[in-house]
């Protein structure tokens, strides 16, 4: 167990993706789609944009996308992803963007000299109309009007399918996970683990367990730096346990099978420094039929993981 533990912390440790900058754009697709103040049905609207129009993405946040828009105090907004859709645009060779670039473009400050000379010429070349609300940005007529965010624009993964490892659950145990989200907020998780555990009456057993289950997370908190997406869910639970007891002759195993079932909720939580990667925690309910009383397994326990996203 302590081998697992020692490989799933040094690869957290060395499993990191820098910032990219991205030329990103959203192109609405409805009639008028309402431009929110923060990633939320629930939101108050800070202006509208047309069918047609063009907006600088600076993150996807799963089904909302949050681009610019001068007019409010941090400089950007949020449009739902059903009211259009996302492409690439035209733009010179992306390149890793520092954390300072980042935190320049999201509060307002004038970015490292750096960037300044290629943020100047994509300014110019960009049209904006008035609208009730103060400027937005008007629809690109040519390919030169670059958008203003090409240097830094950031975009959070869609986070489609993750891999990666677990400790903890009701039976402590240590082993590797798979998790996969679909755009409506339902996703579906893999999990298969081991343990190992003793007593004083010279009793060892060891059991491993296979465990499927299906999530549902309600929608995210966006900051800055923090995307958090609650979820909660459940599913079967696959349990063989195997004991070896002194009381038994040489050789002689104890096997038993069961089938149990789980719920749980939780979080998972990405940095902005480390887009790609997830860290999880939950607490679980979990039942099975017990053969062994002696090692009859906990109805609760609290589960860490943490899923790198490879697409």
């Amino acid at each position: 167990m302590t081998r697992w533990v020692a490989v799933f912390a040094i690869a957290l440790s060395v499993s990191s993706s820098p910032l990219h900058a991205q030329s990103t754009i959203f192109t609405v697709t409805v009639s008028s789609a309402g431009i929110r103040q923060s990633p939320s049905n629930t939101s108050p609207i800070v202006g509208y944009m047309n069918k047609g129009q063009i907006l600088d993405v600076r993150r996807e946040l799963g089904s909302w996308v949050e681009v610019a828009w001068p007019t409010t105090s941090k400089g950007v907004a949020y449009i739902s992803l059903s009211m259009g859709s996302i492409r690439q645009s035209a733009s010179p060779s992306p390149r890793p963007m520092t954390i300072a670039e980042y935190v320049a473009s999201n509060s307002g400050l004038k970015p490292p000299a750096a960037t300044t000379g290629a943020l100047a010429p994509a300014a110019a070349a960009c049209s904006c109309v008035q609208s009730p609300v103060g400027i937005a940005p008007a629809t690109r007529t040519s390919s030169a009007a670059a958008p203003m965010q090409t240097a830094t624009t950031y975009v959070v993964p869609k986070h489609s399918v993750g891999v990666g490892g677990l400790i903890g659950g009701a039976t402590r145990s240590v082993g590797a996970t798979g998790r996969a989200w679909s755009r409506r907020r339902i996703g579906v998780q893999l999990e298969i683990a081991s343990d190992a555990r003793a007593t004083a009456a010279a009793e060892r057993l060891t059991s491993q367990q296979v465990a499927s289950s299906v999530l549902f997370a309600p929608p995210s908190w966006v900051g800055d730096f923090v995307w958090l997406r609650p979820y909660a869910g459940g599913g079967a639970t696959f349990y063989r346990s195997t004991l070896k007891s002194a009381t038994l002759a040489v050789g002689q195993t104890t096997t038993d099978h069961a089938l149990g079932v789980q719920v749980f909720g939780g979080g998972e939580v990405t940095f902005a420094s480390v887009p790609r990667f997830a860290l999880s925690a939950d607490i679980g309910y979990h039942k099975w039929p017990v053969a062994l009383a002696s090692f009859e397994p906990r109805r609760l326990g609290v589960k860490v993981s943490g899923h790198w996203y490879v697409r």
